[in-house]
C-alpha cells in the first residue's frame, strides 16, 4: 500500500531539479556546527507550487541520471523562509553541507490541506547560511488530515540534485518506537541519520548522508527497526512518474 503525501516545492526549485548526475559536495565546510540534532530556531514554509505526489497516487519516478547525462544549467531555489511557528518544536540540524558555507536543516511547518480548511504539519528542508538566513527547497507532508500520525513511514522523499553541485538529501519521517532506520541504495543497506521531533517524540525524522546517497544512486526502500533489531515497517520510495 502506498503512503499518501503532499510535496511542496518552490517554483524555482521545480525548475532546478537536475536531470544529470550531481556529485556530493566534498569540500570542507565552515558552516556553523550544530550542538545536537535538535537545536535552535527554524523556519516556516514559503513554497509557491504544490504537487500532490502520493505514495498512493504518486507520479512516477525518473531514476536519477547516470554519469553520461547532459548537465543542467537550471538555477537553484531562492524561496526565503521564516522562523518555526509556535508549538511546532525545534529545527533539526542535519550536519550535512548544502554548500561549503551552509548546512541542510529540517524544520517542522504548518501545512494547509488542499480543498479543506483543516491543517496538518510537515517538514521543510532548508539551506541555512552562516548568518541564519534560510532558503526553502522542499516541504513534505501527508495529503489528508488525520493520517499524519498513523504508525509507519510518511512522506519519504528521494534525493534531488541541483546545479552548482547542490545535493538535497533524501528524507522523511516515521511514527513509532524505532531505534534504527535504513535505506536500500542500489541493493546495499545504508543507515539513515535520525532525530526525534521535539514536539512529539513518537515521530522520528530521518535523512540520508548526501555524500553517500547522491543523485546518481537509487534509494529503493526504507525500513525501521526496534531496539532488538526486529523490523517494524518497510516502505517503497517512489519517484516522479511511478
Amino acid at each position: 500500500m502506498k503512503l499518501s503525501r503532499t510535496r511542496l516545492i518552490s517554483a524555482a526549485a521545480s525548475a532546478a531539479v537536475l536531470t544529470a548526475v550531481v556529485a556530493g559536495i566534498s569540500a570542507a565546510s565552515d558552516h556553523e556546527a550544530p550542538t545536537s540534532h535538535t537545536t535552535a530556531s527554524g523556519a516556516s514554509p514559503a513554497a509557491s507550487g504544490t504537487v500532490v505526489s502520493a505514495v498512493t497516487t504518486h507520479e512516477a519516478p525518473t531514476r536519477p541520471a547516470t554519469a553520461t547525462s547532459t548537465p543542467s544549467t537550471a538555477s537553484r531555489p531562492v524561496a526565503a523562509s521564516r522562523p518555526v511557528a509556535a508549538g511546532l518544536g525545534k529545527m533539526i540540524h542535519t550536519g550535512l553541507d548544502a554548500t561549503p558555507i551552509s548546512e541542510w536543516v529540517i524544520k517542522p511547518v504548518p501545512v494547509k490541506i488542499a480543498g479543506s480548511k483543516k491543517k496538518t504539519f510537515g517538514f521543510a528542508i532548508d539551506d541555512r547560511k552562516n548568518n541564519g538566513a534560510l532558503e526553502q527547497y522542499l516541504v513534505i507532508s501527508e495529503v489528508t488530515a488525520g493520517a499524519e500520525l498513523k504508525a509507519g513511514f510518511h512522506a519519504v522523499e528521494h534525493v534531488y540534485g541541483y546545479d552548482g553541485g547542490i545535493v538535497q538529501p533524501a528524507y522523511g519521517y516515521f511514527v513509532g518506537k524505532s531505534a534504527k532506520i535504513t535505506g536500500l541504495v542500489d541493493g546495499k543497506q545504508v543507515q539513515a541519520k535520525t532525530a526525534k521531533w521535539s514536539a512529539n517524540t513518537n515521530v522520528t525524522v530521518f535523512w540520508f548522508d548526501n555524500t553517500k546517497v547522491t543523485a546518481d544512486t537509487h534509494l529503493t526502500s526504507v525500513a525501521a527497526y526496534d531496539a532488538a533489531g526486529k523490523r517494524l515497517a518497510k516502505a517503497h520510495v517512489y519517484y516522479e512518474g511511478e
